[in-house]
């Protein structure tokens, strides 16, 4: 079967579609122009010849024009109907007859959806997006209104522009090879679809599956289940076993005993309880136990070790030992929880890497979905019954290892961070043994080189191996579904702190232009206009809604505007369009405005660094 990356665009009076070729990178172009085109029976022809199609956005949009194409003459202004149609009923999609039967209809070609795959659909980010986060060479809007006729002279503009769509959605697919044989490969073990899913898609249908064959009960037998029970008294959920060998947190178990929640009522949603030993404070709240961080740098010495240890499947082995489960699937629910968790660690053992990750998507999934409304498995109890003993639990630990004089520092949902003396290294794995008898769970251990913590959510820390954790403000490697916001600070603080890199040194050093650049997408609501000196005169252009741009010493105003009110972009700062790429011996950066940001990140650390601003 033949693979193509594929897009369309529709106006008024003109549609098109490109194709290209995964294997031997041809492209195929065909375009209907005031209906006057014999691309219209080709283009049909094309779609039937046992082809795969990859694109984005394409299952909810682009496959619904070519089915529309392929289930009855149309013309130019029907297919841009029906787009119109498809984009108003984005909330409703399947409530829509025709959208409905477009959707079902049982086409001649397989597709697969990156935005899917990637939930892209549910975090709202646009192909655009993943252009600039993919470091794209031309970040490009539509080149005309979505409503306007396209002239002769303006088809070349709109076939470029649906090729250079087609050629970022062909780079998105090679980076997302690793996700897609993943569905492959367990979708063919499993015998299920999975080629459209997410991960939380995936888990769903794996979980689905698991449970009607364990349970003998099909799925729509159990798919409208619900736990009722919205009455939860902390004290009838908390594990009897549960104690502390301090008044301190004695009292502390006593107030959240006396806790009581009513889940049909907003407002009478947990809040967060904290509470501190020693060094450190700890938030005990609904989603986990975490640590309130001050900004902090720790580095490991001759004399002290910093050991992290976290539980292994946390959560779903809480479940399985203290018998929690959502009282409307009964406890065959624990069943079929137990049998993933041994089929993925017997997995683990075997090497078998496909399995493993299919059956940990699964087990990973299960907690998040007791808090699910729209899930059989919504449990408020069930939910509440695990996230508020591991954190008790976790809690227990703490204070044991602290009352062997061994300090926390850190605590996230199912593990924490240990500063570790030397002489009391043997203690603090005696006690972590003696612990995981206790709970029966297993406990893993990292030692850290250096940690760089500003908060729970933001930190960068190190392996003795030279190995790097990142997280927040501190990732360096591109991620997808978040903004584009000039990657070269997170890479100089990380620089500095790992490779004693001074700031200023690693940015004028540093040679990738894309680096430096921040985006934005603005609204519908705004314009974005550009503001700039030429030949003597004041300058304004109207830009497109997604940008690309850099901070430079000579450059434009961008602002953002609605109505009379503008916004600047960067206040105070000029800068440089990079919608496209362009090289230059001297992009003209400010190199100033970038060490200040990058100090800004530290300066919570070391205030001296006030001096290199």
């Amino acid at each position: 079967m033949r693979k193509f990356i594929y897009d369309c665009e529709v106006f008024p009076n003109f549609f098109s579609a490109t194709f290209k070729n995964v294997d031997t990178k041809e492209i195929e172009v065909f375009y209907i122009h005031d209906d006057n085109s014999e691309d219209l029976f080709y283009l049909k022809k094309f779609i039937k010849s046992n082809i795969y199609l990859i694109g984005y956005n394409n299952d909810k949009y682009d496959n619904l024009l070519l089915n529309k194409i392929l289930t009855s003459e149309v013309t130019c202004g029907d297919l841009f109907n029906l787009s119109k149609l498809i984009i108003s009923n984005r909330e409703s999609f399947f409530l829509n007859k025709q959208i409905k039967e477009l959707y079902s209809y049982k086409k001649p070609y397989k597709s697969l959806d990156l935005m899917m795959i990637h939930r892209f659909d549910k975090l709202m980010v646009g192909l655009k997006q993943c252009s600039v986060n993919l470091k794209w060479h031309k970040i490009q809007d539509l080149p005309k209104a979505y409503d306007a006729k396209v002239t002769c002279g303006e088809i070349y503009n709109i076939l470029e522009y649906n090729l250079n769509d087609v050629l970022i959605t062909e780079r998105l697919f090679e980076v997302s090879l690793e996700e897609v044989q993943l569905r492959q490969s367990v979708g063919k073990k499993y015998d299920v679809d999975l080629m459209n899913a997410s991960r939380p898609k995936m888990a769903d249908i794996l979980m689905n599956k698991f449970y009607s064959e364990l349970s003998g009960i099909d799925y729509n037998d159990f798919k409208d289940l619900r736990d009722t029970v919205s009455d939860i008294n902390f004290k009838d959920i908390i594990w009897d076993k549960i104690s502390y060998s301090t008044p301190y947190m004695q009292a502390f178990l006593t107030k959240v005993k006396a806790i009581t929640l009513d889940t049909t009522n907003p407002s009478n949603d947990f809040k967060k309880i904290s509470v501190v030993m020693n060094e450190c404070m700890h938030d005990v709240a609904k989603g986990g136990l975490h640590s309130n961080n001050k900004p902090m740098i720790l580095e490991a010495t001759d004399a002290v070790k910093l050991i992290d240890l976290d539980f292994g499947s946390f959560y779903p082995r809480l479940l399985l030992n203290l018998g929690i489960f959502p009282p409307q699937l009964g406890k065959e629910f624990l069943e079929v929880l137990k049998m993933i968790t041994e089929q993925r660690l017997k997995a683990k053992k075997n090497k078998d890497k496909v399995e493993a990750e299919a059956l940990k998507i699964v087990i990973n999934s299960v907690y998040g979905k007791l808090g699910f409304e729209q899930g059989y498995l919504y449990s408020p109890k069930s939910m509440y019954s695990v996230t508020i003993n591991g954190q008790l639990i976790l809690l227990m630990l703490i204070e044991q290892l602290e009352e062997a004089g061994l300090r926390c520092f850190y605590s996230n949902t199912d593990g924490a961070t240990f500063k570790v003396p030397i002489e009391l290294e043997s203690a603090f794995y005696d006690i972590c043994n003696s612990f995981e008898d206790f709970v029966n769970i297993e406990l893993e251990y990292t030692d850290y080189a250096k940690c760089i913590i500003r908060d729970v959510n933001n930190y960068l820390i190190t392996k003795p191996n030279g190995e790097v954790k990142e997280k927040g403000v501190f990732v360096t490697d591109i991620q997808l579904d978040k903004g584009f916001d000039m990657p070269i600070v997170a890479k100089a603080v990380k620089a500095y702190y790992i490779d004693n890199v001074p700031i200023r040194e690693f940015i004028e050093n540093h040679e990738d232009i894309y680096d430096f650049c921040k985006s934005q997408k603005v609204g519908g609501q705004y314009k974005v206009e550009r503001h700039y000196i030429e030949d003597s005169k004041y300058c304004i252009d109207v830009m497109q809604k997604t940008n690309r741009y850099y901070v430079s010493k000579r450059g434009d105003v961008l602002y953002k505007k609605k109505g009379n009110q503008l916004n600047n972009l960067v206040a105070g700062f000029t800068v440089t369009l990079f919608n496209d790429y362009f090289e230059s011996e001297d992009y003209k950066i400010d190199y100033d405005y970038y060490v200040h940001e990058a100090n800004a990140l530290i300066y919570n650390f070391d205030k001296s660094q006030l001096s290199l601003f």
